[in-house]
């Protein structure tokens, strides 16, 4: 089963609708991974005994996309879009395609039409790498009376093994609680993601999840190994790029910007893998931390939203 990927839904625009007929887009699950076709389901809510035959769900219109500061990519016109039941009985729409999703990035706008009322909503989806490679097991600790303050190496992550920050649990003998405040953010724990700090540093809606990555890697150069957004240290302590900063690139901009490292980053991965194989202790970069908690944090961190 693949992970699911987490979105963000930034618009809502809904004309000429009945409150007593109001149908709504919900969540999108993602059951696809990324170089596969696309199959994906959004729960059509309060669709109660409205007629589905007469329920129309297509992509917006180029325009309306512009409207919106989207850019709508080519992919997006191979994917059909169907109203129907799912195996509990739920309305759903499912998007599908035949041709296999490249791009680890979707930012779509969804037309919902009901002979009631009209309701458009944006989608950012993120389509997470299928998973092939199970997690390295943990590596056994010294005992205390041969080391006084033990240390522990924590492995790399990769994209195989990634995970939810929400749900995410420090994997070292003494968890750091990473704060923020209005200036900074940290220290970066093992399991954070680029993603989901960013998500919860935005100042608002109006701003992409793509600007506001790109800034923080703009304004922590320090905090990313070999210039990618991917490659996130853990340990680090982020500095908040201020509005005006973030602005500074357009979201179509970012979008390109984080698209292209995305595609460098896994650029590099494959040729890892076709090269030397990989020492079963790798090099990480540590981070000075209190004789309590005294761990080996590990250098890469990827910034792919996480699953349920």
């Amino acid at each position: 089963m693949f992970r699911k990927s987490a979105l963000s839904a930034a618009l809502f625009l809904i004309t000429a609708t009945s409150n007593l007929h109001a149908l709504g887009l919900g969540e999108i699950d993602m059951q696809s991974a990324l170089n596969q076709p696309m199959d994906a389901v959004i729960e059509l809510t309060a669709a109660g005994s409205t007629d589905l035959s007469k329920v129309k769900i297509t992509l917006a219109s180029q325009a309306a996309h512009q409207r919106v500061g989207l850019s709508r990519s080519r992919i997006l016109n191979e994917f059909d879009f169907n109203v129907e039941k799912d195996r509990q009985g739920n309305t759903v729409v499912r998007i599908t395609s035949h041709g296999a999703v490249h791009e680890p990035f979707l930012e779509f706008l969804l037309e919902l039409t009901w002979p009631n009322g009209h309701l458009l909503r944006e989608y950012t989806v993120l389509v997470d790498p299928p998973i092939t490679m199970p997690a390295t097991p943990a590596r056994p600790v010294a005992p205390a009376s041969q080391t006084p303050a033990a240390t522990t190496t924590a492995q790399p992550l990769t994209s195989q093994t990634r995970s939810r920050p929400a749900a995410a649990t420090v994997r070292t003998s003494a968890p750091v609680t990473a704060t923020s405040s209005a200036d900074s953010y940290g220290p970066i724990r093992r399991n954070d993601t680029l993603w989901s700090i960013a998500e919860r540093l935005r100042p608002d809606n109006g701003i992409s999840m793509h600007q506001m990555m790109l800034a923080l890697q703009r304004k922590n150069p320090q905090a990313f190994a070999d210039n990618n957004i991917n490659n996130l240290k853990a340990g680090a302590t982020l500095s908040v790029p201020s509005r005006d900063e973030i602005l500074s690139v357009s979201a179509a901009d970012a979008y390109r910007e984080t698209t292209q490292q995305y595609a460098e980053w896994e650029e590099g991965t494959q040729s890892t893998d076709q090269g030397m194989p990989t020492p079963e202790v790798p090099a990480v970069t540590e981070t000075d931390v209190t004789p309590e908690s005294a761990v080996s944090t590990e250098s890469r961190l990827q910034l792919m939203a996480p699953e349920d």
